[in-house]
Parts: structure tokens; sequence; C-alpha cells
């Protein structure tokens, strides 16, 4: 008789983190792409939103949006959910690219956590899911 046991509560854990982190990733991309969105922020954070290069907000749309996927394929177990972690990695550094001389330093922060943090989740699916 074999016993088989279950994914980890810290599988689980972490999967539910990285699902929350992107959904909130993705309403912050909403929000700085579109009008009525926009009215809601800070000052400074539209004026970032304003002067960011197509490419950068593109590679924000990246990071977010296949961060939310590579989290909800993560909660099914797919093994395809890091290299949609890896996928937003490479959209948060280009992201990151325009905030590196802006004034208001807690835009690149954000960026580099977010890359750090879609490393990580890539480097967790790449190594739980197999």
């Amino acid at each position: 008789m074999r016993i088989s046991v279950g994914t980890s509560i810290v599988f689980w854990l972490v999967a539910l983190l990285a699902l929350a982190w992107n959904a909130m990733g993705c309403l912050n991309f909403f929000w700085q792409v579109t009008e009525s969105g926009l009215e809601n922020l800070p000052p400074e954070y539209r004026e970032f939103a304003a002067a960011r290069p197509i490419w950068a907000t593109a590679g924000f749309g990246l990071s977010v949006i296949s961060g939310l996927a590579g989290a909800l394929l993560m909660l099914i177990k797919n093994r395809t959910a890091g290299m949609m972690f890896v996928l937003s990695a490479i959209g948060a550094v280009v992201a990151a690219i325009p905030a590196i001389g802006w004034p208001n330093q807690s835009l690149l922060y954000g960026a580099i956590m977010s890359a750090v943090l879609a490393g990580y989740f890539a480097f967790f699916c790449f190594r739980r899911l197999k």
C-alpha cells in the first residue's frame, strides 16, 4: 500500500501570494492606461505614466499579465507557469528602465521588487512543478 503526500502548504501559500501580487499589478496597469484610472492616482504617478515610453508600458503590461497567467497556471500545477514568470520578470525589467532617472525612486523600487518576485516565482515553479 502506498501513501501519497499531497502538495505542501508552502506551495499553496506561494501560489496565492503570486496570484494576489499579480492581480494587484493588473489593476495598477489598468489604472495607469485609462483616463478614469489616472485621475485616481497621485500627481507624480500621473506624470510618470504620461512620460513613460510605449515600450515601457508594453513591458509593464507583459509583466503583470504574464505574471497573472503564471499564477493561475501555478494553481493548477501546470509546468508552463515557470516560463510565464520568466516573461513577467523580463517585462518588469523593461518597465523599470524609464524609472531609473525619475525623481520618485519608489517607482524604480517597485519595478525591481516585481522583477525579483517574478524571478523567485519562476525559480519556485521550476523546482516544484516537475
